[in-house]
């Protein structure tokens, strides 16, 4: 049977020896990548702002690329649904493993504590626009990209995202739909905030975290926070399948015994993912087929040739890249 090469088939031209593929560094490079959803969703939106993330602002990659010292900076930006996510996270995390040491903090601490936090990185963030610089401070405020490019309604809308991030909180606290979460959660045997690296049959590494896991009666569950609305499971589908992935590698559990929940506090809802080994199976399909698209970007990247890296030109996406100051393809749309 003859065999169709794909795009993602094709070598880069130092593989090619006298017409032959040198198919064993092929599976090198891809054995050397390291899948995570979140990379994966950057591959998807926009693959120069994959270049820009992944390649152009690493210290130890693109050493030819002329704006490393400014796509360095500009990684360090975050928009307002990231940051209030990022400490929603940090919120429900603490509370849990403080809850495990036997101290129980209540809602007023954790809502004043996230508050606190988003109200100094909009501080910093109104009076630091033209000299900031990145820290590596631990809770360090975060330079908000509506500030940096100097959105005209960025405190507007910062107030509505900080007013959603202490109603999720709350609800996380007293709704009784999330009242198991809090008392597993809280239980000695839980994994919070627990990192992934694993090779789950795949020739790649899978990497990311998963929010709160524990197990009860021989069944896993695993929540992923959400401080949006209820949208489905959509293509978070993979991300919840790596979890699954994850949980029969690590925990030695059935796919079957694995329940994923999705937690939405904007609508509180709650959706279950249905967790089997033909949609594991799946997904280390589609892993394998993103870590050779990541493989053949790969050289294109360490040699800094951005052209490589098409901009997705889409208005929505483009708002809110926090690589607009560097990329004129998004300055083009954003300020048609």
């Amino acid at each position: 049977m003859s065999h169709q090469l794909s795009f993602f088939d094709s070598p880069p031209a130092n593989e090619v020896q006298e017409g032959n593929v040198d198919q064993t560094t092929r599976a090198e490079r891809i054995s050397k990548i390291s899948w995570s959803y979140s990379r994966r969703a950057v591959m998807e939106k926009c693959l120069r702002n994959y270049y820009y993330e992944y390649y152009g602002g690493n210290k130890r990659t693109a050493t030819q690329e002329a704006n490393k010292q400014l796509i360095s900076q500009l990684k360090q930006l975050k928009n307002r649904y990231a940051r209030t996510g990022e400490i929603l996270h940090l919120v429900i995390s603490t509370y849990l493993r403080k809850a495990k040491q036997g101290i129980i903090w209540d809602e007023n601490r954790l809502v004043s504590w996230a508050k606190d936090l988003f109200s100094k990185d909009i501080s910093f963030s109104q009076s630091s626009i033209g000299n900031w610089k990145p820290t590596n401070e631990k809770y360090s405020p975060s330079m908000l990209s509506e500030f940096y490019y100097q959105d005209p309604t960025a405190l507007s809308k910062c107030l509505f995202s900080q007013d959603r991030l202490v109603a999720a909180i709350a609800s996380f606290m007293n709704d009784p739909l999330y009242s198991e979460f809090r008392q597993k959660g809280s239980q000695g045997n839980s994994t919070i905030e627990g990192f992934i690296k694993i090779r789950p049959h795949t020739p790649c590494l899978v990497d990311g975290r998963v929010d709160l896991a524990y197990i009860e009666d021989s069944k896993v569950t695993i929540v992923d926070w959400k401080l949006g609305n209820e949208d489905g499971i959509g293509d978070d589908s993979l991300q919840l399948a790596a979890y699954g992935l994850w949980a029969v590698e690590s925990l030695k559990c059935r796919a079957e015994s694995i329940r994923i929940c999705k937690v939405h506090f904007s609508s509180q809802k709650i959706v279950n993912f249905e967790c089997n080994s033909q949609v594991l199976h799946l997904a280390r399909a589609r892993i394998m087929q993103d870590a050779e698209r990541m493989a053949f970007l790969e050289g294109y990247g360490k040699n800094a040739c951005v052209e490589a890296f098409t901009p997705c030109k889409q208005t929505a996406i483009c708002q809110q890249c926090s690589f607009l100051a560097i990329c004129d393809d998004s300055k083009e749309i954003t300020y048609a």
